[in-house]
């Protein structure tokens, strides 16, 4: 074989290297497949509160986020999945030991307009990056393999680290906004749609610039549940307006009952001659 074929098929790998590894920096392959639990919709400011029942009404599903496909292990996180009537919403928890703890600390989910896992179809990405301490919520779009910030932030994220047994605690909360088809398209955003399946790539990083600073990754398919109205007690209106018809009911059989009353003791006067 000639040099200069041999040449030309290093090249050819190597390409083909590069290529591959911007794909899987991303992608990771779906490993978990989600349907949400409809419930009530938690506060996102990046605590749980117990006493308000947050986030009780999901089970923890596991998965870990891997440095490449090949990783052996990876980093486990737990996560929930909650749909209310208007919102969806992810809870994300992992822990790392202090020592690995950086600066800026980010977590992103990057959504898919389907359920292709390729990178150019990550077109919107939901960013919350924690530094001293305090958080701040990015909305972001893909522009040329670039995630630029949106003009008009849509839904909402927030995060928090606790330090307990020599570990930092993360807790990263987000929400999406579901539409139905008649909604207008956004260019900066994804549309969930209700009734949809849509793949949502997990990453976390420390260096809050995509996909540049993306450390670990993976994928999830999230099938977003038909648009439904939560099952609630009694309107108070309602239970005025009954209470009301009721008592003007009562109001207007007694009066009905006091006029034929006196129609009555009217002819009986008339019998007797009065």
């Amino acid at each position: 074989m000639k040099k200069r074929d041999l040449k030309g098929i290093s090249i050819l790998l190597l390409v083909s290297l590069l290529i591959l590894s911007n794909v899987i920096e991303v992608s990771y392959a779906s490993s978990l497949v989600i349907d949400p639990v409809f419930g009530d919709a938690p506060i996102i400011d990046g605590t749980i509160d117990l006493s308000q029942n947050e986030w009780e009404q999901a089970q923890f599903e596991r998965i870990y986020l891997k440095t490449d496909v090949n990783e052996s292990g990876g980093l486990p996180i737990d996560l929930k999945c909650i749909q209310d009537e208007e919102n969806l919403y992810l809870l994300i928890q992992f822990e790392l030991e202090l020592e690995e703890v950086k600066n800026q600390e980010f977590l992103a989910i990057l959504v898919s307009n389907s359920t292709d896992e390729n990178f150019d179809n990550f077109k919107d990405a939901k960013m919350v990056n924690i530094s001293n301490i305090q958080y701040s919520y990015n909305d972001l779009y893909l522009n040329d393999s670039i995630y630029l910030n949106d003009d008009v932030y849509h839904g909402n994220g927030a995060g928090r680290i606790i330090e307990e047994e020599g570990k930092a605690i993360f807790t990263f909360e987000f929400m999406f906004p579901l539409f139905s088809e008649s909604t207008s398209e956004n260019s900066e955003d994804i549309r969930l749609l209700y009734n949809s399946e849509h793949v949502f790539n997990i990453t976390h990083g420390n260096n809050p610039v995509l996909p540049d600073g993306i450390k670990r990754g993976a994928t999830i398919q999230i099938n977003i549940l038909e648009k439904q109205q939560k099952e609630g007690g009694l309107d108070l209106n309602i239970i005025a307006l009954i209470f009301t018809i009721i008592v003007f009911t009562f109001i207007g059989l007694f009066y009905t009952y006091y006029i034929y009353q006196i129609i009555l003791l009217r002819k009986k006067m008339e019998r007797i001659g009065y």
